[in-house]
């Protein structure tokens, strides 16, 4: 993903009307991908907690083929949230939530 930073105080006389256009448009393109990648690392958070839930209600069914289908349930929501909320390695460069806690210093 690649950040654009436009001084919204600051309009050189060279810049047209629409070069500025254009640089609203990356902008806003950019800060709607931001909030799409935010908005799906906390619905892959919220669907991995809801498979790990599910995983351990599983022991409180009665029979064995409940058992073993709440069981693959709650695995296959923890691994489809750990996918979309980008916690798979590989996925570094996606990590909206990475990026924030290098921000802060709390990772190297």
């Amino acid at each position: 993903m690649k950040a654009v930073y436009l001084e919204a105080g600051k309009r050189p006389a060279n810049r047209t009307g629409r070069h500025a256009e254009l640089l609203r448009r990356i902008v806003a393109a950019a800060r709607r991908e931001r909030l799409i990648v935010r908005v799906q690392e906390a619905v892959g958070g919220v669907l991995g907690l809801v498979g790990f839930l599910l995983l351990m209600g599983a022991g409180g069914a009665e029979e064995i083929p409940a058992i073993l289908g709440l069981g693959a349930a709650g695995l296959g929501l923890m691994w489809l949230g750990a996918w979309m909320g980008h916690a798979f390695y590989g996925q570094e460069a996606k990590a909206e939530w990475l990026c924030r806690m290098r921000e802060r210093d709390e990772i190297e």
